[in-house]
């Protein structure tokens, strides 16, 4: 887990499988997060008004848990990458299909 807030991120190492609950609430530049291959799950409200957040690249092959609200208030454009032969995965799990049904690009 995220003990603290990084206000300027690149990627979360591997190693954190876990993103706490605000763990980067009101990271208003905060423009990209590159999310490793454990990430196993994302807390409520993690990216709530991070305004400038344009692209998340979980590398993750199984979808990390979310929550409905993980990236409310957020740059509504922003668009999601994930690994070409986990996309079906992501939408078994409803990750990817929330991420659309909300107006968020998948790619």
């Amino acid at each position: 887990m995220i003990p603290f807030v990084f206000n300027n991120l690149d990627s979360i190492p591997n190693s954190v499988y876990i993103i706490g609950k605000e763990a980067f609430r009101n990271c208003t530049k905060l423009s990209k997060v590159y999310l490793g291959t454990d990430m196993a799950s994302i807390g409520a409200d993690a990216f709530n008004y991070c305004s400038k957040l344009s692209i998340v690249v979980c590398m993750a092959t199984t979808p990390p848990s979310i929550n409905s609200n993980t990236f409310d208030n957020t740059n509504a454009s922003f668009k999601v990458y994930v690994p070409d032969e986990s996309i079906e995965m992501y939408i078994l799990y409803n990750v990817i299909h929330y991420l659309v049904h909300i107006g968020w690009v998948q790619c």
